[in-house]
């Protein structure tokens, strides 16, 4: 097994060192001044860890391929961590690494499935076995949200900040468990990565359309969250839960986060609604 890993390791190398530096249609993002732990995915030691734990997980070299594509678009700006322009909606990764740096000094805890982890366990720090408390086992939708605050009450005599990223699909099925939280004054750091759809659903309803030569124009329906758009920060009031956006601009990000964590601080739930992009 580990030798076929590292033949796989030196195939995706090889493809890797191929990618243009540019990839037209994609975007191109600079680093923000607060983000500079985002500098190891474009140094050899950090992307040895992105092939490594493709490699290890994922193990196919198209996904390889596309995850290799994104990271390799993460640039430094040319004289280093100045003002930079940010793209709108906020791109997952951006978002994550953000939370990531107004947590990483306290003792935080990642709960609930977290939109499957995958660019945490790529640029967190999981140090202590409470960094993360696993996922759901069934893939269940409308699992994050109540289960979070489960794992928030179980680790609220630790002191620890509990922190989860729900998707809004998922959030609307269990958006009550907000008022629950307030009525017990749980804390918990909960953000809503607002693509404003059932984006995994959309996917396969365009690969589906796409084989069957039906077009893809109305594979939106029934599958996103538009017209009107949902304020989940405002829900999050309604429901007596401090709200903070919707946030579209990045430069927006870390002070709503910062405002966040320190009401959750305080012995309170917070929530942060980030409006991102698809997928």
């Amino acid at each position: 097994m580990r030798s076929r890993n590292r033949r796989a390791d030196t195939r995706i190398t090889q493809n890797s060192q191929r990618l243009p530096a540019k990839v037209t249609g994609v975007k191109v993002y600079s680093l923000p001044a607060d983000a500079q732990s985002l500098i190891h995915l474009v140094m050899p030691s950090g992307r040895s860890r992105v092939r490594a734990a493709l490699t290890y997980s994922i193990g196919g070299l198209f996904a390889c391929g596309i995850v290799w594509a994104c990271v390799t678009q993460i640039q430094l700006p040319a004289k280093g961590f100045g003002e930079v322009e940010f793209a709108s909606p906020i791109s997952v990764v951006r978002m994550c690494m953000e939370v990531y740096n107004q947590i990483k000094d306290e003792d935080w805890s990642l709960v609930g499935t977290s939109t499957g982890n995958n660019w945490p366990r790529l640029l967190w720090n999981f140090d202590k076995p409470y960094r993360w408390n696993g996922g759901s086992g069934g893939a269940g939708i409308g699992y994050t949200l109540p289960a979070s605050l489960g794992a928030a009450l179980a680790n609220k005599r630790h002191g620890r900040l509990t922190v989860s990223i729900g998707g809004d699909g998922d959030f609307n099925f269990a958006p009550g468990t907000l008022w629950t939280a307030a009525h017990h004054r749980i804390p918990m750091l909960y953000v809503v990565l607002n693509n404003r759809a059932y984006h995994q659903e959309y996917m396969y309803v365009e690969a589906m359309a796409g084989r069957r030569s039906r077009g893809v124009t109305r594979a939106d329906i029934g599958t996103t969250l538009k017209d009107p758009n949902i304020d989940y920060a405002t829900v999050a009031r309604g429901y007596g839960v401090h709200g903070e956006g919707p946030i579209s601009d990045p430069a927006e990000l870390a002070p709503a986060l910062k405002r966040a964590i320190a009401v959750v601080k305080s012995g309170q739930p917070a929530l942060v609604d980030v409006v991102t992009e698809p997928r």
